[in-house]
């Protein structure tokens, strides 16, 4: 379903801006109606700033969730500045990791702190328990993050926090929450299989556990007999799945230490993928491998039931892992349909998008990054664009090509961003060069963890290009790859400056609703034997095949072989003389040190 009118290209108003403000009409009637929804709006649409206008035009109470601390500030700006709210009726909610002196680089507890918070202990609960063993917890100077908790949520109209804060019940009740880009995310963990086994042997040992467990460890849970285990899952139904006190502990307490308890004693089996899967009354899941030495997966949303309602914003949306995520059942809306989005990339945006692969490149492992191929295209770039481009790829391709740093330095004059740490970014926004390289594979695991926690059994087969994930296995690709290549795309040329911007893809990965141009059919690196082939046709300048073989270390076939090709690039003239060849240099000084790319 499209929710957008047609662009009036007589308005002053620019076609970006008249998008920008139809999609903040969309959000404000979905508010005036209570529909929780989940809105699919492109990147670069405004959804930070119709988030910061929503309280005023409605005039309702808003909470905004969203992971990015630069993200919130830039909320909070828009709204003071540009909706008519004060300061006081507009609220950042503190972090307790910048906020908190305990959590300063040298505080002397930091280290244990950050440890009880991944297992699951809240802020709240580790300022009671810790007391005034902790720096932050003096007379003379009050911490700074219990201060800013002090105040009445219902005296603001618009509070801005991270999702975790959704756990608090106070920011949410009869509120309008808006939720931004992919923030559910935030409501899943993965932890080690280590770390469930000390949660599940400090578990045995509580107290609040007395005549309820007698077993040890962990290990001991496969030794029950059924009706032991049958009695004990009926026993741990009786306490809280979730219990911040339980992850206070200093020897591998967590939070939902019963939760992978009663997942240990009764799962369901996915057989295709050899998941285990446990989902709670409160539509709360865990999946882990059927190898007892596998991680465990939680998936654990925050209670929206007490909202006015809630709308997801998300510019590359799976709908089924929205709702999820966050146990509520959303209006999927579409914000422009097919056509209206080509429109909007090409004719507003600006964006030329060039495919230069037909390969999916699976470069978050690094190993399949080859440094020379990326060389090559980005030097293939600068060449026909006359100016370095900006550069996304996972981090440790990244982190593989940066072995020479003088090339990277050469060619691009960005190349910070990563996969997987996109979302809104806006570092890019003032660039209209890009380079989008391979794409952040996703191994068998994380496909079948995210579709087990959907209740989907995954079998995923083949391999590289060929790889089938089953009628339900692939969406889960598509989130973790095509969406985050959408992402990278979406982040040159947001700036209202910028009129247009080349960004070339080197990954087939790329969604369907993106329009793209197939460019660089042939990609070829230069090896260092061809390097010696052009060196001497360089200093010959004119000669035939034999006279050319004389001066290089490799044999005849390859001495033809790299003169045929450079003549096909056009930096050789080739007069053929009967069974031999006279080549003529035309041009070998311009040929590209790297490789050979056309980018037509």
């Amino acid at each position: 379903m499209s929710e957008a009118e047609p662009i009036d290209y007589e308005s002053d108003v620019s076609p970006q801006r008249q998008r920008q403000q139809q999609l903040g009409d969309l959000v404000d009637r979905c508010v005036e109606d209570g529909v929780d929804a989940l809105i699919d709006a492109l990147m670069s649409l405004g959804k930070t700033h119709a988030a910061a206008h929503v309280a005023s035009r409605t005039g309702r109470k808003v909470t905004v969730f969203t992971r990015l601390w630069d993200t919130r500030e830039q909320i909070m700006k828009e709204a003071v500045e540009n909706t008519g709210l004060s300061e006081d009726e507009v609220k950042i909610l503190p972090s307790m990791n910048k906020h908190c002196e305990s959590m300063q680089e040298r505080a002397r507890h930091k280290e244990l702190i950050e440890t009880l918070q991944s297992n699951g202990a809240t802020a709240k609960d580790i300022h009671e328990n810790l007391q005034f063993s902790i720096e932050c917890q003096n007379e003379e100077a009050p911490c700074t993050y219990t201060q800013m908790c002090d105040f009445d949520a219902d005296d603001i109209k618009l509070i801005i926090g991270h999702p975790s804060h959704a756990y608090v019940e106070s920011y949410k009740k009869g509120r309008v929450v808006l939720i931004d880009e992919d923030a559910a995310a935030a409501y899943e963990q993965v932890i080690s299989s280590g770390a469930a086994e000390s949660a599940i042997t400090n578990l045995a040992a509580h107290d609040m556990m007395d005549g309820v467990i007698d077993f040890e460890n962990k290990s001991e849970i496969y030794d029950l007999g059924p009706v032991d285990q049958v009695e004990l899952i009926e026993d741990l139904k009786k306490f809280d799945l979730y219990d911040s006190q339980l992850a206070l502990s200093r020897q591998g307490g967590r939070a939902d230490a019963v939760m992978l308890l009663l997942h240990l004693l009764d799962y369901d089996r996915l057989d295709k993928s050899r998941i285990r899967r446990t989902e709670f009354e409160d539509g709360a899941t865990i999946v882990s491998d059927f190898n007892k030495k596998g991680h465990f997966s939680i998936r654990r949303s925050a209670d929206f039931s007490m909202t006015s309602c809630v709308i997801a914003l998300d510019g590359t949306p799976t709908h089924e892992m929205w709702e999820n995520r966050l146990g509520t059942d959303l209006e999927h809306i579409r914000f422009m349909d097919d056509d209206e989005r080509e429109h909007y990339i090409t004719e507003i945006l600006g964006y030329n998008i060039y495919q230069t692969s037909n390969s999916r490149k699976p470069y978050g492992s690094g190993e399949y990054c080859d440094p020379k191929e990326v060389f090559t295209l980005i030097e293939s770039i600068h060449r026909k664009h006359g100016r370095k481009t900006a550069v996304i790829t996972s981090k440790k391709a990244r982190n593989k090509v940066q072995d020479k740093h003088n090339v990277l330095d050469q060619h691009s004059d960005n190349y910070d961003l990563y996969f997987n740490n996109l979302r809104s970014k806006n570092d890019l926004k003032d660039h209209n060069l890009l380079a989008v390289i391979g794409s952040p594979s996703t191994g068998h695991s994380e496909v079948e963890r995210l579709a087990a926690h959907d209740g989907f059994d995954v079998k995923i087969t083949g391999r590289g290009d060929n790889k089938d994930f089953g009628e339900h296995g692939y969406r889960y690709f598509q989130h973790n790859v095509h969406n985050e290549i959408a992402q990278a795309i979406f982040r040159a040329g947001r700036g209202e400056e910028i009129m247009s911007s080349d960004i070339y893809v080197h990954s087939s990965c790329i969604p369907d609703w993106v329009p793209v141009e197939n460019v660089a059919s042939r990609i070829r690196n230069r090896t260092p034997l061809e390097h010696q082939t052009i060196r001497a046709m360089i200093e010959l300048e004119a000669a035939d095949t034999a006279t050319v073989d004389e001066h290089v270390d490799h044999t005849r076939s390859t001495t033809m072989r790299h003169l045929d090709n450079l003549a096909a690039d056009g930096y050789l003239e080739k007069i053929a003389e009967g069974r031999s060849s006279f080549w003529i240099d035309d041009g070998l000084e311009d040929a590209p040190y790297w490789g050979q790319m056309d980018l037509n």
